[in-house]
């Protein structure tokens, strides 16, 4: 009998140490449920971000083949200005050594027809003080 008390107040120990322990997994239970949730609306905030993320990543793709796209367009205005710029660059070299050209026949031709004239003045001179000698 005396062992079947010790039995009898075991099972009544057993019973309230599951009884405790039920209540505490009742009150975890709840708090699990509301961690479920919680990490599910996390989830779905996770899976929102990641599409637009997504949709940014797409965006930046047209923009960085707009970009391309204009990049390209500029070089070849670049290009473009380049190769009028040194025709421009030409014709005005070509034009500057005609220019030159032209000064320098047109002073040589008027250094000769000063020289010319200068000489004729001087033989006139010659002449005239000649017939003035004469004439005395």
């Amino acid at each position: 009998m005396a062992q079947s008390k010790r039995t009898v107040d075991r099972l009544a120990r057993l019973e309230d140490d599951v009884g405790g322990i039920r209540q505490t997994l009742t009150g975890h239970g709840e708090r699990f449920d509301r961690l479920d949730e919680i990490l599910l609306e996390h989830a779905q905030r996770f899976d929102r971000i990641d599409k637009t993320l997504l949709e940014h990543a797409q965006r930046l793709d047209r923009i960085d083949e707009r970009l391309d796209h204009i990049d390209g367009a500029i070089y070849r205005l670049h290009r473009g200005f380049t190769d009028r710029f040194e025709a421009l660059e030409h014709r005005f070299d070509s034009l500057e050594q005609s220019l030159n050209s032209r000064l320098d026949r047109l002073l040589a031709v008027t250094l000769e027809e000063r020289t010319r004239n200068y000489e004729r003045l001087a033989d006139i001179e010659r002449r005239l003080t000649k017939v003035e000698e004469r004439g005395r």
